[in-house]
């Protein structure tokens, strides 16, 4: 048996079952004789220790190419350095041209002139107070989208490369460009012929541009970079024809990564943080006294008196540098097949398609906040021990992000052992017991 930790109690209103020899009555009747009964609403709050059993934090969901934006930071928050890799797809091979009798006509003999980097920087996200200047290199290294690190430009099985020095060092510089965020979002850096001819070989794996910025304490989103292509086709040399081409792979390369080890629950960033946690809730409850005297003790936790049941957690400041600066879009799933963690397969959301919005600003200048987020279905399967299907009922938990990965920034709440620790609020409706004489 457990004793809550609090219970905040309310009446919520009373009902009748209506019983009179072998007569019937309608539920509205107001006859003296019938037997009444009380129903009452109480908040149950269970302390950490209460309902869960275990406790983990995992990360490495996902990759930094899988947000389809680009990122640059120099020494932001003091720590924070972050480099985007691009890859360009092929190029056209021919152009529409119109000949000297104004004949339209295909050239695949065309020259290459030069091009021009055009990038696309997200001005909401964009962190600098004075203009900073963004710099483009190309690679020489083959590098992997989906595991390309600081560290190493491919980390995949069986193969670790590093780079030359680390943060995709040994790029070639190409040119440099001014961005101030408040004339413009836009940045454009000269690319020459060479360059493009080498970019155009989609075989050489080695071959990409590194974004960065050289100025400390910026951080820079972006949303899309393209090049444009200067051609001078064959047919008429006294026309120049522009081709733009996509990037067709991206990702982006930060130091330092995230302390693996946090002290409390960790929920999302890039690589993405799951926090996991399996619970077992109490079949009574004797306490606090102020439960007892109004609805009795021992009181049994049974699915039908569960009218409501929410994960609390409290908010946390964790790493600076990785500070949220949008709403994190939080969810709980149940996890499946624990045994397979942390691949195990989830099940589906508990609060909502979207997930519940948290503000950002909940993990920095007002930390200390309280976050409820809905399980009531999960709960109440877990103290039947079988879902309405009549499958078994999943003990386990994550916590987790809408999305896989939102944002480089995470969520942290409290952990075990503190004033902040998770708690889970129940609403427990009970009604007085009848004796029919």
């Amino acid at each position: 048996m457990r004793k809550a930790t609090n219970a905040a109690l309310a009446a919520a209103g009373s009902g009748l079952v209506l019983f009179s020899g072998c007569q019937e009555s309608v539920p509205t009747a107001t006859d003296a004789s019938l037997i009444p009964i009380n129903p009452i609403t109480v908040e149950v709050l269970l302390d950490f220790e209460d309902f869960v059993t275990s406790f983990q934090v995992i990360g490495g969901f996902g990759s930094p190419s899988d947000l389809g934006r680009g990122l640059v930071a120099r020494e932001f928050k003091g720590t924070l350095d972050a480099r985007t890799l691009i890859r360009f797809g092929s190029f056209q091979r021919s152009v529409s041209v119109q000949d000297s009798l104004g004949v339209t006509r295909q050239d695949s003999a065309f020259t290459t002139l030069g091009g021009q980097l055009v990038i696309v920087f997200d001005s909401a996200n964009a962190i600098s107070d004075t203009p900073v200047t963004l710099t483009a290199a190309a690679t020489n290294t083959p590098w992997d989208r989906e595991t390309a690190t600081w560290d190493l430009s491919i980390d995949s099985v069986g193969v670790r490369t590093p780079w030359p020095t680390p943060g995709a060092g040994g790029s070639a510089p190409l040119g440099s460009a001014l961005f101030d965020r408040s004339v413009s979002d836009t940045v454009v850096i000269e690319v020459d012929s060479a360059t493009i001819a080498a970019w155009s070989d989609t075989t050489n794996l080695a071959r990409g541009v590194m974004i960065d910025v050289t100025d400390a304490g910026a951080r820079l989103e972006f949303t899309s970079v393209s090049l444009n292509v200067d051609a001078r086709p064959s047919i008429n040399l006294d026309t120049i024809v522009s081709l733009t081409g996509a990037a067709s792979e991206r990702t982006f390369i930060f130091q330092p990564t995230p302390d693996p080890n946090p002290p409390g629950l960790r929920v999302g960033g890039t690589p993405a943080w799951r926090s996991i946690m399996t619970l077992e809730i109490p079949e009574t409850l004797t306490g606090p006294p102020a439960l007892c005297a109004l609805v009795g003790c021992p009181l049994t936790i049974t699915a039908a008196r569960i009218n409501q049941a929410e994960l609390v957690l409290t908010t946390s400041f964790d790493d600076p540098a990785f500070v949220p600066l949008s709403a994190v879009l939080v969810d709980i799933r149940p996890v499946l097949t624990p045994a397979l963690l942390p691949k195990s397969p989830l099940g589906g959301t508990m609060v909502g398609a979207l997930g519940q919005a948290v503000a950002a600003e909940l993990f920095d200048t007002q930390t200390g906040t309280t976050v409820s987020l809905p399980m009531t279905v999960f709960v109440q399967d877990l103290i039947r021990g079988v879902t309405l299907l009549d499958e078994p009922a999943p003990n386990t938990i994550a916590v987790m992000t809408t999305f896989e990965p939102l944002l480089l920034g995470f969520a942290s709440f409290q952990g075990p052992g503190g004033p902040g620790a998770p708690m889970l609020r129940l609403i427990l409706t009970v009604s007085e017991t009848v004796q029919i004489p």
